[in-house]
C-alpha cells in the first residue's frame, strides 16, 4: 500500500531520465527519487525499488531502499523512492578504481540473473565519503529474469495502450 507523504523537500540533488531527487528538509541521508513521466505507473516504480533492495541483500554496494511513496511534486501526485541518499563525491569516472568497482559488481548483478540495460558507468556509481565505498545506483531501466513472464513484460504499461491515447489526447485539447 502506498502512502501519500507529507514531506518536506530540501536540498536539490539532481536529475535522471524520469525523475528528480531531493534531499529530506532536515535529515542529510534520506531523499526521494520523484518519477516525473506520467508514463511510468506505479508497478515501473515498484520493480525498481524491488530491485534495489535485493541488491542490496544479494551484497551488491547499493544505497538503502525504504518505501516508496506519493507526494505532490510539480502540482501533480507523484510516485517516489524513499531512499538512503549517499553523502557522494564525483570521482573521476577514467579512474581504473572505479571501472574496476563497476565491472566486478555488474558482473554479480549479471551472475545473479538482473539485466541490466544502460551500461553507462560514468552515470551509475557514486562514492560515499562517509562509508568510503562506491556504490551503483539508479535501477529503473533494470530487469531481472524472475519478473520477465515474456520478452515484453518490462515494457508492458500498467493502462491499456487505448487509455494511454486518450490520456495524452486529453492533454493536448
Amino acid at each position: 500500500m502506498v502512502v501519500t507523504a507529507k514531506l518536506e523537500l530540501g536540498e536539490y540533488i539532481g536529475y535522471g531520465s524520469y525523475s528528480d531527487v531531493y534531499r529530506l528538509k532536515d535529515r542529510q541521508y534520506l531523499g526521494l527519487k520523484i518519477i516525473n513521466e506520467d508514463i511510468l505507473n506505479y508497478n515501473k516504480v515498484k520493480k525498481e525499488f524491488e530491485i534495489g533492495k535485493q541488491l542490496r541483500k544479494d551484497g551488491i554496494s547499493v544505497p538503502k531502499f525504504i518505501d516508496i511513496v506519493q507526494i505532490e511534486h510539480k502540482g501533480k501526485l507523484r510516485f517516489a523512492i524513499l531512499m538512503e541518499i549517499l553523502d557522494y563525491e564525483q570521482k573521476k569516472f577514467d579512474n581504473e578504481k572505479v571501472i574496476k568497482f563497476y565491472n566486478n559488481e555488474i558482473t554479480k548483478c549479471k551472475n545473479l540473473g538482473y539485466i541490466v540495460m544502460d551500461e553507462s558507468y560514468s552515470k551509475h556509481v557514486l562514492y560515499s565519503k562517509r562509508k568510503k565505498k562506491y556504490c551503483l545506483i539508479d535501477f529503473g531501466l533494470w530487469n531481472h529474469k524472475s519478473y520477465m513472464a515474456s520478452p515484453f513484460e518490462s515494457i508492458k504499461p500498467n493502462l491499456t495502450l487505448l487509455n494511454f491515447f486518450k490520456r495524452l489526447k486529453n492533454k493536448f485539447n
